[in-house]
């Protein structure tokens, strides 16, 4: 249900914040195939790498400065999952946890397939949609809090930009789960029987986060 409301309520944020940058990618159409068995060239694979690279990074600048502009209902749920967190697990400030439902459950999909959620008005190139995938990808190793090991090899080279953005990363996670301008929706909010229902949800999200909140912390 969580994932419903979030992509209802912002599909207008997507647009607004993916739109222009995902059909500039497009325009380029750069080459950014990363993956050495499809590549005959090694000049070819540092230029690619470097493509992802940059790519990611307009779509992360993007998001990053997007605070102002993410529908008050999503930081409403991020915020109470925030304070289901700390609730259910005192010992922990486990911030992430506020990206398991912004980032892999509502962003990360709409990267993979933004035209057939009417974000661009045009189907990818191949190309793109295969830089779309690793965008994706770290974005997602972002919002879990890791690093890319052994299992995903061709990624490691971008281990280095995880780390560089997570600072801001950390920041933005922060801010998208504060409790600020919807205080004086707040009880209009508590009365809504679809809202107290999505309450619900975050509680059944943390007992599948539990394993990860107890075995480190932010």
């Amino acid at each position: 249900m969580i994932t419903v409301f979030i992509r209802k309520v912002g599909q207008s944020y997507l647009m607004g914040t993916l739109q222009s940058v995902l059909t500039h990618l497009i325009c380029m159409n750069k080459d950014m195939e990363i993956f050495e068995n499809k590549i005959s060239d090694k000049v070819n694979l540092e230029i690619n790498r470097q493509n992802v690279s940059e790519a990611f990074q307009l779509v992360f600048d993007k998001i990053m400065d997007s605070v102002a502009i993410i529908p008050w209902e999503i930081k409403c749920i991020q915020y109470y999952l925030i304070e289901a967190v700390k609730a259910q697990f005192p010992n922990t400030s486990r911030l992430y946890s506020a990206g398991s439902i912004f980032f892999l459950r509502f962003l990360c999909p709409s990267l993979v397939i933004p035209d057939k959620l009417n974000i661009v008005p045009v189907t990818p190139t191949p190309n793109v949609q295969r830089g779309l995938l690793f965008i994706t990808k770290i974005l997602q190793t972002l919002a879990s809090d890791l690093v890319f090991g052994v299992k995903e090899v061709q990624m490691i080279w971008f281990n280095p930009l995880i780390e560089k953005n997570k600072p801001r990363f950390q920041n933005f996670l922060s801010q998208i789960s504060e409790k600020e301008e919807y205080i004086k929706k707040e009880k209009k909010i508590v009365q809504d029987g679809n809202f107290q229902k999505l309450k619900s949800e975050i509680i059944t999200i943390l007992d599948k986060l539990e394993p990860i909140l107890i075995s480190s912390d932010v």
